[in-house]
């Protein structure tokens, strides 16, 4: 019979509750912030062509990143203070690829939108199909954590994009943009309050 070590009977990520979802805003906003910080001022302060300053930022991030999740698979359990910098930088990673692809290599923001979009899908099947759950509560083993911060990751990416090709290719400005959005997650917290959705789609 196969026993089940404590660790894998730890919750990895914080539970799904209100203080969730203001922190994760806010992790979202400072770093899609400094991601564009990253793109834009800094990037272009270095004096160095604009794809070799991209490339030399976004693998520092990457180098940061990889670390907090080094650090985040290595514990024993939730532990805030690296499970929120970790959000931060995967936030800032996300947004500088979607940056990157749109801004250095010229791809059209719907096709990225698209791209990601089915890479969400693909992930989550693939997540599903492992016979693992995906409920935010029983994230307590490694292979659980590794499809949940690949989904995180292309979820950033995508929402930047998404957002990017709302405000400026269709030219919703970022006001209107907002209030899109914001009513589709007041949709969805409206479905799920009245059970007409479960808590795993509703995330």
């Amino acid at each position: 019979m196969t026993t089940i070590s404590q660790r894998d009977l730890i919750a990895k990520v914080p539970a799904i509750a209100a203080m969730f979802w203001l922190i994760k805003i806010l992790s979202t906003t400072v770093g899609e912030t400094f991601a564009d910080y990253l793109n834009t001022t800094f990037v272009d302060g270095l004096g160095l062509s604009d794809n070799t300053a991209f490339t030399a930022v976004l693998s520092i991030m990457l180098v940061i990143l990889i670390t907090l999740l080094a650090a985040q698979f290595l514990s024993s359990g939730y532990r805030r203070w690296i499970y929120w910098p970790a959000i931060v930088l995967v936030s800032i990673v996300g947004t500088l690829v979607t940056d990157g692809l749109h801004d250095m290599l010229g791809v059209e923001l719907w096709i990225t939108t698209v791209v990601f979009a089915v890479t969400l899908t693909l992930v989550l099947g693939l997540w599903f199909s492992s016979g693992q759950t995906l409920a935010m509560k029983g994230i307590t083993s490694p292979r659980q954590e590794i499809f949940y911060w690949i989904t995180v990751l292309v979820t950033f990416a995508l929402g930047t994009s998404a957002g990017d090709q709302l405000a400026e290719s269709i030219r919703f400005g970022y006001a209107l943009s907002l209030d899109v959005f914001a009513t589709a997650i007041g949709i969805i917290v409206a479905t799920w309050r009245f059970g007409v959705v479960g808590p795993v789609l509703a995330f």
